[in-house]
């Protein structure tokens, strides 16, 4: 779970800004905290969360939000037309809910404590796409698992994002991290992207980056 954007660029300015988060769970968070602090300049602040049974408690952490949207669907790497299967613990944390049994199992939660529903899903371009987004300040994404795939699916000559924040831990594997975030950060890179804390710095694992 990521629970600080200490480390973010936070000087936006005055002009509208757009935050996105992806795995919202019930709010009360880092993102809730920047869009508190920022609530006068928010444009758009679209909540990402599949786990469905989050989303009362959702809405009524952001019930004086008027530019809060909400998204009761999965973002996945590659376009889908089919719901996806979303794994959760019956007893805990939602916040370790995945696409990925084997996600779920590696941090310790037994089969038969482990329940599923299907889930709408989407791509991040199709996200932005819905909600006529070509520019967000920040990038919140805790997928379990999924992070890296879900960032080099983006299209960042297309959008323009500000700052990305995104929890590193499981990029190789549940608590692994090698090769694919080494491939990510290199991509990032790439793409303007300048790494400011990496996941061997901070007890939450998760990486910053600015452009």
């Amino acid at each position: 779970m990521v629970e600080s954007f200490q480390g973010l660029d936070k000087n936006i300015g005055w002009f509208a800004m757009n935050i996105v988060q992806i795995g919202a769970n019930e709010g009360r968070d880092h993102v809730f905290e920047l869009a508190s602090a920022n609530k006068k300049k928010l444009n758009k602040l679209i909540l990402v969360e599949p786990v469905v049974f989050l989303e009362t408690k959702l809405r009524e952490c952001y019930y004086d939000f008027p530019q809060a949207i909400f998204e009761m669907i999965g973002i996945v790497p590659e376009h889908s037309d089919e719901k996806m299967t979303l794994y959760y613990p019956l007893e805990g944390n939602y916040e370790t809910s995945t696409f990925d049994i084997n996600h779920l199992l590696n941090h310790g939660c037994p089969m038969k404590k482990i329940a599923k529903i299907s889930v709408p899903v989407m791509t991040m371009d199709e996200l932005m796409e819905k909600h006529i987004l070509h520019e967000i300040d920040y990038l919140f994404i805790d997928a379990e698992s999924m992070d890296c795939s879900i960032l080099r699916s983006i299209d960042f000559k297309k959008y323009k994002i500000k700052n990305i924040q995104f929890e590193s831990e499981h990029s190789d594997g549940t608590k692994k991290r090698g090769k694919k975030l080494d491939e990510l950060v290199e991509y990032l890179k790439n793409n303007n992207y300048e790494v400011v804390r990496g996941p061997w710095a901070d007890h939450n694992a998760t990486l910053i980056v600015n452009s």
